[in-house]
């Protein structure tokens, strides 16, 4: 991708008369902000990644927690306990990835 990236900012720079080191110099500013997007486009996809597969398993233990809850009302509290403290493990994940 820096290759392809350089050889396009260096051909839109040689088109106008610049030095050879102005052109290195925008190649460079260039590859640095298409390389800072891809980090941050990652950083989305892994939070969504996350949070969507945090959501599936939440969905799925608390139809379990439900269920479970209705052959034993008097464990209740402690399925109740296990779905919740998972829901705060996937809740405090996407914290520590940044998001609130």
């Amino acid at each position: 991708m820096s290759n392809t990236i350089r050889r396009d900012v260096s051909s839109a720079v040689a088109r106008r008369r610049t030095s050879s080191a102005t052109t290195r110099a925008v190649g460079r500013a260039v590859e640095q902000v298409a390389g800072s997007a891809v980090i941050h486009a990652a950083e989305v996809e892994a939070g969504a990644y996350v949070a969507h597969v945090g959501m599936r398993y939440t969905e799925s233990l608390t139809q379990q927690e439900l269920q479970a809850a209705e052959m034993y009302p008097e464990r209740a509290y402690r399925f109740k306990a296990i779905a919740d403290s998972f829901t705060a493990l996937v809740v405090n994940e996407l914290q520590e990835m940044g998001y609130e």
